[in-house]
């Protein structure tokens, strides 16, 4: 059996498995040809994201079309340091952390792209020169590969720059104005100065951005395809001087949006007057589970976390076993589903099983003053950086903890 192997950049090639091959074979093949390991991988077959390795292909394919999926890439680095200190970078394929020597501060964003190489974006000024840039960094302990030009007049704005989901693009946001190039050369794919889009970024995921245009008092919500730089659907309209927090799912068929005290409202892209709420009280985080069946929302006021099937809101609740702070940081599902992971501003992380809710042993306390902490890219490690530049390591399904020390001068 052929089937066609699509990327988010459109790019596409075809694979052999047998008639019964099982999704691990079915990635074991795509592993042979792009060289990106069977654990990265994420494979959508229509809308559905299947994880049972053992599933036959043949089950998942639509058999009205021809056999065809698309391809996602899960990050094996994630930056884990504070941007005054010099770059920490946990490598989950080897397990620790890598440390760019020859950078110190300034790094925003941390990838290893498609030729296996680790790459470091950072933020740079020459205020004298009057020269704002962003960096692009190859290997350790690092050269330069090319720079990208930021306006002048952003030095006085806070600026987020960042690699797309899957590589391909360097992104820089500041006071809902985006600049995006292409990672490798240099070139300017889009900007938002009213010629081809305007707004800013509400969510990422691969090939597809979440962007609110508008002004002030009235904004619609659009789902972009950053590749083509084409928008592929509106999304609804926002009214109103609140500030709403927006979630996109993996592969684009959801949308999470909830304002500040108010409840959280989940709608299926391409569905009109699917918007449905599951729930009257307030959402402070929310997340997807990975083969998008499921969101896990936290609740403050409650004190509970709960876990929302979207197909037809049947719920699982629990209370949280702690004094819950004004508001959480984090919340998501290990790469598996199995595990489901909340954290608070110092760092402490607390874990549930995903399917029964049953509290899993306590992780270990946060060192003090935690500067960053975040969910890796791989989706089953979580980390946290003192001001000291240290870096610990969380394992979210065993909830053991690798702590890694600043190298010495």
């Amino acid at each position: 059996m052929e089937v066609a192997v699509r990327q988010p950049s459109g790019a596409a090639f075809n694979v052999k498995v047998g008639v019964t091959a099982t999704l691990t074979d079915m990635k074991a093949a795509i592993a042979t040809r792009t060289k990106v390991a069977v654990g990265r991988q994420k494979l959508v077959f229509g809308t559905r994201i299947s994880e049972e390795p053992q599933t036959p292909v043949s089950e998942l394919l639509s058999a009205d079309d021809p056999p065809e999926v698309l391809l996602l890439v899960g990050s094996s680095c994630t930056l884990a340091s504070h941007s005054h200190g010099p770059p920490a970078v946990w490598d989950a394929d080897s397990q620790t952390v890598l440390w760019p020597a020859s950078m110190t501060g300034g790094a925003t964003d941390a990838m290893r792209l498609g030729d296996g190489e680790l790459y470091t974006l950072l933020k740079q000024c020459q205020i004298d020169a009057q020269l704002y840039f962003l960096q692009l960094v190859r290997g350790i302990p690092g050269s330069e590969v090319i720079r990208y030009p930021l306006p002048v007049r952003w030095m006085e704005e806070s600026v987020f720059a960042r690699f797309s989901p899957e590589g391909d693009f360097v992104m820089a946001e500041s006071m809902g104005k985006l600049l995006m190039w292409r990672t490798l050369t240099g070139e300017v794919h889009l900007r938002s100065d009213g010629t081809e889009w305007t707004g800013s970024v509400c969510s990422l995921q691969p090939g597809l951005a979440l962007i609110s245009d508008g002004g002030i008092m009235s904004r619609t919500l659009e789902l972009w395809d950053y590749h083509s730089g084409t928008r592929k659907q509106a999304c609804g309209k926002e009214d109103g001087l609140s500030t709403a927090s927006f979630l996109l799912s993996l592969s684009g068929k959801w949308i999470a949006k909830w304002y500040y005290k108010e409840p959280m409202v989940v709608l299926e892209v391409g569905h009109e007057g699917s918007d449905q709420s599951f729930c009257d009280s307030y959402v402070d985080r929310a997340a997807f589970s990975p083969d998008e069946t499921e969101i896990v929302v936290s609740y403050p006021e409650d004190m509970s976390i709960a876990v929302i099937r979207l197909c037809d809101g049947l719920t699982r609740t629990t209370k949280l076993p702690f004094a819950a702070p004004h508001y959480f940081t984090s919340i998501g599902f290990a790469a598996d589903a199995s595990v489901i992971f909340l954290a608070v501003p110092n760092g402490k992380l607390h874990r549930w099983a995903c399917d029964t809710l049953e509290l899993l042993p306590a992780t270990p306390d946060p060192p003090k003053e935690v500067m960053v902490h975040g969910p890796c890219g791989d989706g089953n490690f979580y980390y946290r950086s003192d001001r000291a530049g240290d870096v610990q390591v969380l394992d979210l399904l065993c909830g053991a903890v690798h702590a890694f020390a600043l190298p010495k001068a």
